[in-house]
């Protein structure tokens, strides 16, 4: 069979290349019928209007600090301005990076176990992953992410493997630079990995250093000469750590997004900026610069930590579960409902991070294990080259899952160190083939028990989910793009789920109005002033409307002018859901 798949490999590879490309131009194709298609929302809607600026001839994206990823906000500018404002030239571009990482993972895989058929696994394993299917057609950043961090630990393992040699550790510095400029949490991998090159080659280990650090550091200087040059302050890549940081850790923080008490209003990326630095400003009595408002919101997280350590201890522990666990956390539109009820190629037998994830933990272990000199036997098949693979592995991977816990989880942050996650699996289903062929029982009963266990921890859902918020999304994107029939159905299984989604009813009966079922609208106001807690301006606009509508019939108002009056006032998205809309924790709008 070894002999079979080494002959065929590359014939093999072409295949899985060619069925990866062929199901998601499939989800693409079906994603294109829905209406978040060309709404975008959230983070979404900032790197599409970035990207429309940058087409426009704004460069320089204004004289503000960065505040989101600028370069995936450069790559959608420079998309835009090769193919115009084409809602396909952003998902198909990242669909093509979702193909490169099928190669690059089969090219890792091989440099670590020089085998056909478990570098075969890992490409195929990534080719059909749900997860990454679904955000490679959203305007975020995830699938840049995602390839970025492959595309390093290639260059990782091929240093390794040549050693000392400083032209290849620059490579690794150029590709951790970019990831930098992608996610800037990864600036935490520059000083970990040049500790690691002075643990592993010692006193060869200067000009590989050098290298590394000076390439890494000219890569995204950019970014941090244009936040001084333009804005007048020296911030590495992104002014958001502060802010994130306290979302993600200062009392009353559950793991993921949350909106913080007296900032439910920062649920938009934008008001989040504007909302923090207001606030931030009124407690210190003065004007603060960006870098200032980030630091006044990492002392207010530090504040909170001190007082009640044991807290922030058990929200960690939290974190860590919400990272290894089934539940996809997803941010603009929830990856469970899309494949559950929107887009049938996501409900098919694709895999999921829930079938892995024990084995990645397991995995995971057992490189730490081997890289610290743990159980290096002939029977197992692993070579002292593998160990050290192991080590780095450990090292980059356990380094960037620390940089997500320190904020908050969310399943595309996750997504973004899936490849690594992905060896560190078929690693662990690797050392329980290799025991079962040397006969070593015991051995892989004890891997597969530890594994199964894992399973009933990762599939428990520890977090209330509910779809009416989805529904209600949907149907408000149906409802701004005039699909009267579509947005009226999606408002009703919103309140199917929920008999008290207060934004289902208020949009349903502003529906009414525009298309004269005056009835029906009535209805439906009457409806709002049952829910319970109900705000006294809403009570009294429900009043309004219903008298209105008894009193004299009147042309009913277009249902744009309709939404923007009822959404929140902010400075570049009038298409944002009404400020009544209630986000739960699961579905987070920021990025760190």
């Amino acid at each position: 069979m070894n002999n079979f798949l080494k002959k065929n490999e590359y014939r093999f590879l072409g295949l899985l290349l060619f069925f990866g490309m062929l199901v998601r131009i499939a989800a693409l194709w079906a994603a294109s019928a829905l209406p978040f298609w060309t709404h975008h929302r959230l983070d979404a809607q900032i790197y599409h209007e970035a990207g429309l600026r940058i087409a426009a001839g704004d460069w320089t994206l204004g004289r503000e600090v960065f505040h989101m990823s600028p370069l995936y906000s450069y790559l959608v500018g420079l998309l835009y301005s090769l193919f115009g404002n084409n809602p396909w030239a952003v998902p198909l571009f990242q669909t093509a990076l979702g193909v490169l990482m099928i190669a690059l993972i089969w090219a890792t895989a091989r440099l670590i176990w020089n085998s056909s058929a478990w570098s075969l696994l890992c490409a195929a394993l990534l080719a059909f992953y749900g997860p990454a299917i679904f955000y490679e057609s959203h305007t975020l950043s995830t699938t840049l992410d995602g390839f970025l961090w492959t595309l390093l630990i290639w260059r990782l393992c091929c240093a390794v493997e040549t050693g000392p040699q400083p032209e290849n550790w620059a490579l690794v510095g150029l590709c951790l630079g970019l990831c930098v400029l992608s996610r800037p949490n990864a600036l935490l991998l520059l000083p970990l990995l040049s500790i690691g090159l002075f643990a592993e080659f010692r006193q060869k280990a200067w000009k590989p250093f050098f290298a590394f650090g000076l390439v890494g550091l000219i890569v995204f200087s950019p970014a941090t000469l244009r936040n001084r040059l333009l804005a007048g302050e020296w911030v590495w890549v992104t002014d958001s750590g502060g802010i994130n940081f306290y979302i993600g850790n200062a009392k009353g923080a559950t793991g993921t997004f949350r909106r913080p008490p007296g900032l439910e209003a920062a649920g938009h990326p934008s008001q989040q900026f504007t909302l923090f630095r207001r606030v931030a400003e009124q407690a210190s009595g003065r004007q603060l610069t960006a870098r200032q408002v980030d630091s006044f919101w990492y002392q207010m997280t530090w504040i909170d930590i001190r007082q009640e350590p044991y807290r922030w201890l058990r929200l960690l522990l939290n974190k860590l579960w919400l990272f290894w666990s089934a539940t996809e956390l997803s941010n603009n539109q929830d990856y469970e409902f899309t494949r559950t009820f929107l887009n049938p190629v996501l409900a098919g037998p694709l895999v999921q991070f829930g079938w892995l994830s024990p084995w990645s933990i397991l995995g995971l272990l057992l490189f730490l294990w081997w890289g610290m000199g743990g159980d290096i036997t002939a029977a197992t098949q692993r070579t002292p080259k593998q160990r050290v693979f192991g080590r780095w592995l450990a090292l980059a991977t356990l380094t960037l899952i620390g940089s997500i816990l320190l904020f908050f989880v969310l399943a595309r942050y996750r997504l973004a160190v899936f490849s690594s996650l992905l060896l560190c699996a078929v690693a662990a289903l690797r050392e329980v083939v290799h025991r079962l062929r040397a006969a070593s029982w015991s051995r892989a009963v004890v891997l597969v028990v530890a594994a199964l266990s894992l399973y009933p921890l990762v599939y428990t859902v520890w977090l209330e989910r509910s779809f009416a918020e989805e529904y209600f999304k949907l149907g408000f994107a149906y409802h701004i793009q005039k699909r009267f029939v579509q947005a009226e159905q999606s408002y009703l299984r919103a309140i199917r789920y929920d008999a008290n989604h207060l934004s289902s009813y208020k949009n349903l009966a502003y529906l009414y109005e525009h298309l004269g079922r005056k009835e029906q609208a009535i209805f439906q106001w009457k409806q709002i002033l049952h829910l319970p807690e109900i705000h006294h301006s809403l009570q009294q606009l429900a009043q309004q409307r219903i008298q209105a509508l008894l009193a004299v019939p009147q042309p009913p108002p277009s249902p744009s002018t309709t939404l923007r009056q009822t959404a929140p006032t902010q400075t570049h998205h009038t298409t944002q859901p009404p400020t009544t809309q209630r986000l739960p924790s699961s579905l987070p709008t920021r990025s760190p």
